[in-house]
């Protein structure tokens, strides 16, 4: 990838990760090395990795509230 980068005159944090490791799993020992993806520029795109969904101590709510209020499992064995 650095080779590549340089051969293409850009940083190597934007050359396609995917595309190197496509081209090493068909590339010959001596093939010549071809130009690879170029990502395009974003500054200030930098997403954090969270997890979207955090579990609940509770289960989902499968039918309506109105539906599941005489229910005894929702409150504890005691329905209201």
């Amino acid at each position: 990838m650095a080779k590549a980068a340089q051969r293409q005159q850009v940083p190597i944090t934007r050359i396609s990760f995917k595309d190197a490791m496509r081209w090493l799993a068909v590339a010959l020992e001596n093939q010549e090395m071809i130009a690879l993806v170029v990502l395009p520029s974003r500054p200030d795109r930098h997403e954090p990795r969270r997890v979207k969904h955090m579990r609940n101590r509770y289960g989902p709510m499968p039918r309506p509230r109105a539906q599941l209020k005489g229910k005894a499992y929702l409150y504890g064995g005691k329905a209201k």
